[in-house]
């Protein structure tokens, strides 16, 4: 199972988890377990149909012989020319077309479906509420209450985006400063500043020398907000100094993401509803929505048995 879709962190003691799509997995227990029961019952009494066999020509042996209307079912056409040459390669063709339709309406299913909407968004399995103390959003979903704390959303979303762009998994589109904003540095920050110029490029920095030990920074990749672009090139430059040579752009460039998140002020204030709606659906879209970049948890979940044991009555 997709580890993106479990969530560990629901109890404190590791004793629960949760699914984001329980239903699902409820239906697939209780499909194997009745098929289960079927298979070991020994009361269970079957008509069993009168089985036709016919020679393989490929194996030389005696299998069952295929029904004409499944093949129908399942498009196959029955004329020799373009019918498989044994009973056999009929039945995987058959199991391969149904694998691949079941596969295809999972797809529609998981790409149709809205995961965070308004409040009166009945469709979406987050519904958002509030945000009713500083970076605290509350969202509504069929199984309880969710908090989601804005700042290490923000954070989870823009460190894998960096990740994308480093793994040139996403476009580094690169994007223009109001301002250009100079930087002036020393030998050894310059070296390293050389060092990474073409991996920082390819992120989406527009960098330009501007004379000795002088560089001028006109652009940053669409996803980093802009006020912020100096900053980390400053953050990623002290992390090459203290590692004292040798350029890692890829681990460089996170420990600065980092470190630019734990500075005052690093995420945008004031969210409005949309901009949160929109960071929460981001957030669930990471490969790891649960935590921000430093391990701390980006939202967690009460469920409504817990309410129901404060209030000790059904809600």
């Amino acid at each position: 199972i997709d580890p993106s879709l479990v969530d560990v962190n629901v109890h404190p003691a590791k004793r629960e988890i949760r699914f984001r799509d329980e239903a699902r997995i409820r239906k697939f227990v209780v499909q194997s377990l009745l098929r289960r029961n079927r298979e070991l019952s020994g009361k269970t009494e079957m008509e069993c149909p009168t089985i036709e066999f016919e020679k393989d020509p490929s194996s030389e042996r005696m299998v069952p012989s295929i029904d004409p209307q499944a093949l129908e079912m399942y498009g196959l056409d029955q004329s020799p020319k373009t019918s498989p040459s044994s009973s056999l390669e009929l039945v995987r063709s058959m199991e391969s077309n149904d694998h691949r339709a079941k596969d295809a309406a999972v797809a529609k299913d998981l790409a149709t479906r809205k995961t965070v909407g308004g409040r009166g968004d009945g469709e979406a399995q987050w519904r958002f509420l509030d945000r009713p103390y500083g970076d605290l959003a509350i969202f509504s979903t069929p199984q309880g209450i969710v908090g989601m704390q804005t700042r290490a959303a923000y954070e989870r979303v823009r460190f894998e985006q960096l990740e994308d762009a480093l793994e040139k998994k996403a476009s580094s589109n690169s994007q223009s400063l109001l301002l250009s904003e100079s930087l002036e540095l020393d030998g050894i920050d310059r070296e390293n500043l050389e060092a990474g110029l073409d991996d920082l490029r390819d992120l989406g920095f527009a960098l330009e020398e501007f004379g000795r030990n002088f560089f001028r920074l006109e652009g940053c990749p669409s996803w980093m907000d802009k006020e912020h672009a100096g900053k980390f090139l400053k953050d990623f430059l002290e992390v090459a100094r203290e590692e004292g040579g040798g350029i890692r752009t890829e681990a460089f460039a996170k420990e600065a993401l980092v470190r630019l998140s734990s500075a005052p002020n690093s995420t945008p204030q004031g969210f409005s509803d949309d901009e949160v709606i929109r960071l929460a659906q981001q957030l669930l879209s990471c490969r790891n929505p649960y935590t921000c970049p430093k391990g701390k948890p980006t939202y967690f979940e009460i469920p409504f048995r817990d309410f129901e044991t404060r209030f000790k009555r059904k809600l």
